[in-house]
């Protein structure tokens, strides 16, 4: 078995999603190790299952918490970001798959703090 993990950051704006899709690859991805995926859905086409793993809401995560204040700090932004959810998805993929997925939600989520969400891949991929 193997797995790919990326970070993953819903965001909720107002204003140019141009410019906003800038700040992304600039500032949020490293460009020389890191891919930005703008589509909603997975970003790889090839896994038995993935594990979303995200801070619930309310918690203190100090990355939001500075990028929305950064944001906030910048006169004539041309976008504003009003929510920023923040995750780890992990892909797992095998021949066969041999461990299920809840062994790995045992292991890695802890249910006071995290929200999660798994899934196995579409039948065609």
């Amino acid at each position: 078995m193997t797995y790919f993990s990326t970070r993953r950051y819903e965001l909720h704006y107002e204003g140019a999603a141009r410019e906003l899709h800038g700040f992304v690859r600039d500032v949020l991805a490293d460009d020389v190790v890191e891919t930005v995926h703008e589509e909603p859905g997975a970003c790889l086409s090839r896994y038995g299952f993935y594990l979303d793993i995200g801070l619930k809401a309310g918690l203190l995560d100090l990355e939001k918490e500075y990028l929305l204040r950064y944001l906030g700090s910048v006169a004539d932004a041309p976008f504003s970001i009003q929510e920023i959810k923040k995750s780890r998805c992990y892909y797992f993929s095998g021949d066969p798959m041999d461990v299920a997925p809840e062994q790995f939600i045992g292991d890695m989520v802890n249910p006071v703090i995290h929200r999660w969400k798994c899934a196995y891949a579409d039948p065609g991929h």
